[in-house]
């Protein structure tokens, strides 16, 4: 689920950046393609009871998880319950609510993990974070830091992309590098210097 959310966003992302750099004509091309692909597609190939059905289920159960992660982390609000508890304290949580068919479910909610992870300076560290990096995305106008942290800001609300080892390596190891770039070229250097770099390299004989 957090694979296919996590592409979504990516094609919304996409999206955005082409209607605000690409020509006009290309513009209207991308707006012509992305409504017939809406409008069509779901009228050719899904059934509508079928599709309702699911989404419904599925918004009722993430109803639930969000209700009982929401009261759990305000219980424990100053300091949260650390890394270890979490799964077995959400469980408990579920049996109180009377919600045990939702017990081996994360909270699918990155903010709400944080703070009952690490209480309520985890989540502002976390949200912290986040603004520092949309600062810096301001500030390089890179079109790569601002779509990648759409990405990982809409995931985060419904899903916790940390929660698995491919999540932390996506969003840990990207973010790191555009920071990096950002520092770089701060710093006075910038990805021609290196390419300069390399070439004055002499091969060893």
């Amino acid at each position: 689920m957090a694979g296919k959310i996590s592409f979504l966003f990516l094609l919304i992302s996409v999206g955005v950046y082409v209607l605000i750099n690409e020509k006009r004509k290309r513009r209207i091309f991308f707006i012509v393609v992305s409504f017939l692909c809406i409008v069509l597609l779901p009228v050719l190939f899904l059934d509508f009871n079928w599709v309702q059905s699911i989404f419904s289920s599925a918004m009722e159960r993430r109803g639930q998880i969000f209700k009982v992660a929401y009261v759990a982390s305000l219980e424990n609000l100053p300091f949260g319950i650390g890394t270890s508890d979490i799964k077995n304290e959400l469980e408990n949580y579920y049996i109180r609510y009377d919600f045990k068919d939702l017990i081996g479910l994360s909270t699918h909610n990155t903010f709400l993990s944080f703070t009952l992870r690490f209480g309520i300076m985890g989540a502002l560290a976390y949200f912290g974070y986040l603004l520092y990096s949309v600062k810096i995305a301001v500030k390089t106008k890179n079109p790569l830091l601002p779509s990648l942290l759409v990405i990982l800001f809409l995931s985060s609300l419904t899903e916790h992309v940390f929660e698995t080892h491919r999540g932390r390596f996506f969003f840990i190891f990207f973010l790191s590098f555009l920071h990096y770039v950002y520092n770089t070229g701060k710093n006075g250097t910038n990805s021609s210097s290196l390419k300069n770099l390399l070439n004055d390299q002499k091969p060893i004989n």
